[in-house]
């Protein structure tokens, strides 16, 4: 009897210690669940958002030019642009980007009207021209506003 009795003690500790696991990851389970709702997606942070009450267009050129004959500029694809200090829902700021097309321009759109960036990241092979990296424009709501960048071919 003894045997059964410590048995059947066992058996109930055993249990509860079950109980007690399925409990805690039941409860892991919730937490993790809530803690990735609150995130966005971690790509755009601005996805899922409504779209600016009056937003604008930023159209941005870029063209590559010689060294030794500085007159004949050629537009330049595949060059990445992005249009930074886009105010977001929680007090901080994003920025949108894509790349320069065989036309050398892109046009970003559904921008929040306001002072914004617009930064080139220069590829290889090329220097920043006369403006630099980085511009800054005034994106007016419902029109496009156009920036060009100078890469110097090396």
């Amino acid at each position: 009897m003894p045997i059964l009795g410590y048995g059947d003690s066992l058996v109930r500790w055993v249990t509860i210690l079950n109980v007690r696991n399925q409990l805690r990851r039941r409860i892991c389970v919730v937490v993790a669940c809530l803690a990735l709702s609150a995130c966005r997606n971690p790509a755009n942070p601005e996805a899922g958002l409504p779209v600016p009450v009056n937003p604008g267009s930023v159209l941005v050129s870029v063209v590559a030019v010689s060294q030794a004959v500085p007159q004949n500029a050629a537009p330049l694809s595949g060059v990445t642009v992005h249009v930074t200090d886009i105010p977001n829902s929680v007090g901080s700021t994003y920025s949108v980007g894509a790349v320069t097309g065989t036309s050398g321009q892109i046009v970003l759109g559904s921008i929040p009207a306001g002072n914004r960036g617009v930064d080139v990241t220069v590829p290889a092979g090329f220097i920043a021209g006369p403006e630099s990296t980085t511009q800054r424009v005034d994106v007016i709501a419902n029109q496009t506003v156009a920036v060009g960048f100078i890469l110097i071919r090396q």
